[in-house]
């Protein structure tokens, strides 16, 4: 058993951003968990958390859980997310090679509204970090989804208006 933590978001929206290539791995919504490779590796890789929205999260170390709970049923409950967050980051690493950043940014604010509903309380500065690309470039994408009716920009705020418009810029 890894040293590393599990742990269980209870609201909100995380991004997993890897220490060494700050890449954006993943995407944790409401009820989602994290960190199961970490707490099953004996050499655990760094994974940074960025709250993207109103974030609320509970981590419990690795070695305490499994002792709760049982290393088998730890490697079980592994096993059966295991091909799921493979496919995801299979996605992610597609869409980061193939589109442009309006393309993702559009996807990442989709995948965002289809977590915590229209309206996300979170910054492009935040947005630009996950995606590992300048705000510069986000303000850009957010100002053409709001020009085309998808999105209405305030501080802090991104309220999505029309869901199939964002749907049609997002690269899917």
């Amino acid at each position: 058993m890894g040293g590393g933590a599990v742990g269980f978001v209870t609201d909100g929206a995380l991004a997993a951003v890897d220490c060494k290539t700050m890449a954006a791995v993943g995407l944790h919504g409401k009820g989602s968990m994290f960190g199961w490779e970490m707490a099953l590796t004996s050499t655990p890789r760094p994974v940074r958390r960025l709250a993207l929205i109103d974030a609320r999260w509970i981590e419990i170390d690795g070695e305490a859980l499994a002792s709760l709970m049982g290393q088998t049923w730890i490697e079980h409950i592994f096993a059966r997310h295991a091909l799921d967050r493979l496919s995801r980051l299979q996605a992610e690493a597609a869409c980061n090679a193939v589109h442009q950043v309006p393309q993702r940014a559009a996807n990442w604010i989709r995948r965002l509204h289809h977590i915590a509903g229209p309206e996300l309380r979170t910054t492009q500065a935040s947005l630009a970090e996950a995606m590992g690309v300048q705000r510069t470039s986000v303000n850009a994408a957010v100002k053409a989804l709001e020009r085309d009716g998808a999105l209405c920009v305030s501080r802090g705020r991104l309220t999505v208006i029309d869901p199939a418009r964002l749907r049609r810029f997002a690269c899917g």
